[in-house]
């Protein structure tokens, strides 16, 4: 099974499995007396529902992840399908959801090749600051809480009961002394775990989040593009590669060289390579690779019918959504049946005092000026856009 399609199993595994799980954390269930028939203190068997639903939630959003091939994602995930059964043993035996999970560990340990790719430095960085820092913050607002507002509890807390109950909601698991005698201690409660379960999940999405293209050209990338594309440039889209928004991808040996841009987690390459056919080959492959390895989704847009044989030959399908019209501007006039709309276009145009007009090169900067007014005005006038 090739890496894309495990990635796709795992996730849709994941999603089903994080669901049910949640429904069994709904469902009562008998209390299981627990493994070889030893009996489970009640407070543990009651945590086994705030375990389901933690990692039910957990699966939910590693499910994404595990779509891009995420390494952290699958290692999490491995990890909260163990918690999920140790669950679901505390709780009761649901089969449905026991077998999602039990699928989902195979799929995860076997295909663990398939999720080779980083998450992004940055964003992972600061999802463990998110998750340190944030948690900290609950147990402190948790402990300052329960010990100050005592009197909204049924028996009175002590410093310690206040750190030993905050540590347990800050898990979601119930308070072991502390029971809330009013609505304002209750609420105060389910605060504690809503922010430490909401921190919980805003960390964890930092931490697999997918890689973003911050690199910035190294030194001399721009001149090599422009030596590459002087020598086997071949469309009009040659000249858009040295844009401003552009990444540019080369051949190990640097004989062919992409323009790319990344979009949330799409990868779109302008065109074909431009280079040797050897290097446009070899540029598309370690591309791919690279792409693979950040999580992200490979298009080409707008390749020739030489760059789709080529980028066949990579791997890539092919999708037709247009054509671009070629004009050979010396032979071409506005005789023949086919063209009479087009002349008659032209006649409209020319009534309203319209007229070509060739500007000798470089455009000067006060005719730039003018030209700038006439787009600025065009633009301002409504429902237009730069073209």
């Amino acid at each position: 099974m090739k890496p894309r399609h495990i990635r796709r199993v795992a996730a849709l595994i994941s999603l089903a499995s994080g669901a049910t799980t949640l429904v069994s954390a709904a469902t009562q269930h008998h209390r299981h007396p627990g493994f070889l028939g030893v009996e489970w203190a009640i407070s543990v068997v009651t945590g086994g529902r705030y375990m389901l639903v933690i990692s039910g939630v957990t699966l939910v959003v590693l499910s994404r992840g595990l779509l891009y091939g995420k390494r952290t994602a699958q290692r999490l995930a491995l990890l909260t399908s163990l918690v999920a059964a140790a669950g679901h043993h505390l709780r009761g035996f649901d089969l449905s959801a026991l077998g999602l999970l039990a699928s989902l560990i195979l799929v995860l340990g076997l295909g663990r090749q398939a999720f080779s790719a980083a998450s992004d430095p940055a964003r992972a960085r600061r999802g463990w600051w998110i998750l340190v820092a944030g948690e900290a913050t609950v147990l402190l607002y948790g402990v300052i809480g329960l010990y100050l507002l005592d009197n909204q509890f049924r028996e009175s807390t002590t410093i310690v009961d206040s750190v030993t109950d905050s540590v347990r909601l800050l898990f979601l698991l119930p308070a072991s002394t502390v029971a809330p005698a009013t609505r304002h201690g209750a609420f105060f409660i389910d605060s504690v775990r809503t922010a430490s379960f909401a921190i919980a999940m805003a960390g964890l999405v930092s931490i697999v989040a997918t890689v973003v293209a911050r690199e910035r050209p190294a030194h001399g990338d721009r001149l090599a593009t422009e030596v590459l594309l002087d020598g086997w440039a071949t469309n009009a889209l040659a000249y858009f590669f040295l844009s401003d928004d552009k990444s540019w991808w080369f051949a190990p040996d640097r004989s062919a060289v992409l323009a790319y841009k990344v979009v949330g987690s799409t990868a779109i390459a302008l065109g074909e390579p431009a280079g040797t056919p050897e290097g446009r080959l070899a540029a598309t492959r370690t591309f791919l690779e690279f792409c693979d390895s950040n999580g992200w989704t490979v298009g080409f847009h707008q390749v020739t019918d030489e760059g789709r044989e080529m980028l066949a030959r990579a791997g890539l399908r092919s999708l037709k959504i247009g054509e671009n019209a070629v004009i050979p501007v010396p032979d071409f006039d506005l005789s023949g049946h086919n063209r009479k709309a087009l002349r008659s276009a032209i006649r409209r145009i020319e009534r309203t005092g319209c007229r070509v007009v060739e500007l000798a090169q470089p455009i000067d900067e006060t005719t730039m000026l003018a030209l700038c007014d006439v787009s600025d005005a065009w633009l301002a006038s409504g429902g237009h856009r730069e073209r």
